[in-house]
């Protein structure tokens, strides 16, 4: 009987050490595809096909942070064209606390075989359509990314008023340059949110006068906050 349990165990516990060898093997295979191929334009597709969901993308994006106390867990993720280069940049949306907020920006360039890292993190403010968030806001060909910000603590299901800051690649990152873009707070966001104020207090609601005043607040915070960088 006792011949039997040591049977039995020893079959266990070389199960889970095949599991632990299979799975360590998938991410370092992973990792090495990932590493062997070309991060330009013309392999978009097959980068697609080696990380074609969530589930790898999240895997993906563990192995740049294995001594971490809690696993990101990937939302909106891709490879994209952020320069005038053919190369292709990983960025992917992270959710650090379990519960899907998604507050931090990960890109993963890989440069002569080598990858970097940068996060950018928005303070609590949760990133939602992210690709849309990517835009060429001088029409050179480099990209920015629209990073979201709280302007005020997080209040649940009340409206948050928030602001999007502009980052830019500086050669070596992406830093926070909302200087360098005043002209398009001034012409795209100001207007968007004075038009938005003006309909809202002209338009009939139907959320009720305490939702229309919270809706109100947070458009004129937004709005002061956009004069602000556009003065500054």
């Amino acid at each position: 009987m006792k011949g039997m349990r040591a049977v039995n165990s020893f079959l266990i516990l070389t199960a889970l050490v095949s599991v632990a060898a299979l799975s360590s093997y998938a991410e370092t295979s992973l990792r090495d595809k990932a590493k062997s191929i070309p991060w330009t334009y013309n392999n978009a597709d097959t980068l697609k096909q080696l990380i074609p969901d969530n589930q790898s993308a999240t895997a993906f994006v563990r192995l740049f942070f294995p001594d971490a106390a809690l696993e990101p867990q990937v939302g909106e993720f891709g490879f994209v064209k952020l320069d005038n280069t053919e190369g292709l940049s990983y960025v992917a949306s992270l959710d650090w606390s379990g519960r899907q907020f998604y507050t931090t920006i990960l890109v993963i360039r890989k440069t002569d075989g080598n990858f970097t890292t940068q996060e950018i993190h928005t303070g609590g403010a949760n990133v939602s359509h992210l690709f849309d968030s990517i835009v060429d806001l001088h029409g050179d060909g480099e990209k920015q990314i629209l990073v979201p910000r709280l302007l005020v603590s997080y209040a649940g299901a009340t409206p948050t008023p928030s602001v999007s800051d502009v980052y830019r690649w500086n050669g070596k990152q992406f830093e926070k340059a909302n200087n360098q873009f005043k002209d398009y707070y001034a012409n795209t966001v100001l207007p968007q949110l004075e038009s938005a104020l003006t309909n809202l207090k002209r338009g009939p609601s139907t959320a009720g006068p305490e939702t229309k005043q919270k809706l109100t607040e947070t458009l004129e915070t937004e709005i002061s906050e956009v004069r602000k960088i556009i003065n500054n």
